[in-house]
């Protein structure tokens, strides 16, 4: 089994090649990662570029939270990964980093080879206004005035003008909302290009629902047959907060989320996902350093300096 990482990221350039390193140092193991059109490309480039198996795709979308350019960054990531000879994608962003080792991880993909890891809910037809909001009211995602007064009226007087369901012909594809994080079959990968690309019309629907990055990929995936294969066999009951909504990720989002540090590790290293988010150069440190060790990793880029 190949396995590919896809890194979405914008800061913190020496922890994204660390992160990069540690996973491209399993053969079967393969990296591709796109920069934020906002980020200055070359300073990821240097911190990977002795780096075997990693790739860094040509295609760079301006990513904003919630807005289509992460969604194409991430399809531009998905079509880079099928074109390595992937059997599994992985999305990843830049301040994410593995619990497990190399080996646990593969092993993990390894027996569950037909899994689809994304969690969703329905919310097309919900009663709760935290989930409905998300793809019942019209907004318009762009930094443009009219579009600030747009939605700050939105949010003032809610305006539910869509139905939530996006239609084509006489068949309707509801919303589903859940996990932004995912690994999915490259079976499956394919079939979202496949979608995408004879469903035009499903992607100008999506960029006025928000956050579309958190339902574009799941709408896709429970309105088909590999809505079965998912861990949870099909949607689940409806549950707010991303944080109920954890994957191979483990995540803290009090009111933002958590930065994890060395005093973390204990509890850490017992926790079941594969990946935790997030962490960052400087302040996670120690604790990436024990996470190394723990897998029996050691970054060759920092032998020379010993």
């Amino acid at each position: 089994m190949k396995v590919g990482f896809l890194i979405l990221c914008h800061t913190d350039p020496r922890h994204v090649g660390r992160l990069a390193r540690r996973l491209a140092d399993t053969e079967q193991f393969c990296v591709r990662i796109h920069v934020d059109k906002k980020s200055e490309e070359m300073a990821f480039r240097q911190t990977v570029s002795s780096g075997k198996r990693i790739a860094f795709i040509g295609e760079r979308e301006d990513c904003r939270w919630g807005r289509m350019g992460t969604v194409r960054a991430e399809l531009a990531l998905i079509e880079a990964g099928i074109k390595a000879g992937c059997d599994r994608l992985v999305l990843l962003q830049g301040l994410d980093y593995p619990l497990k080792s190399n080996q646990e991880i593969l092993t993990f993909f390894q027996e569950h080879p037909e899994t689809e890891y994304l969690r969703a809910c329905r919310i097309s037809d919900s009663q709760d206004e935290y989930h409905y909001k998300r793809c019942r009211r019209y907004w318009m995602l762009s930094d443009s005035l009219p579009a600030r007064l747009w939605n700050r009226l939105n949010d003032c007087f809610p305006m539910y003008i869509r139905s939530g369901i996006y239609q084509e012909g006489e068949k309707g594809y509801p919303c589903y909302w859940g996990s932004a994080q995912w690994a999915l079959t490259a079976e499956c990968a394919a079939f979202m290009l496949d979608f995408v690309k004879t469903h035009p019309g499903f992607m100008k629907y999506y960029n006025h629902i928000f956050p579309c990055d958190e339902t574009f990929f799941a709408s896709i995936l429970y309105n088909s047959v590999f809505a079965g294969r998912t861990a949870a066999g099909g949607p689940e009951p409806e549950k707010r907060y991303l944080v109920n909504w954890r994957n191979l990720h483990y995540f803290e989002y009090p009111k933002q989320i958590r930065i994890f540090r060395q005093e973390d590790y204990e509890f850490l290293k017992g926790r079941e996902e594969l990946f935790v988010r997030k962490v960052c150069s400087g302040q996670s440190d120690g604790l990436l350093d024990m996470l190394d060790k723990r897998a029996g990793w050691k970054d060759e880029s920092c032998r020379a300096d010993e």
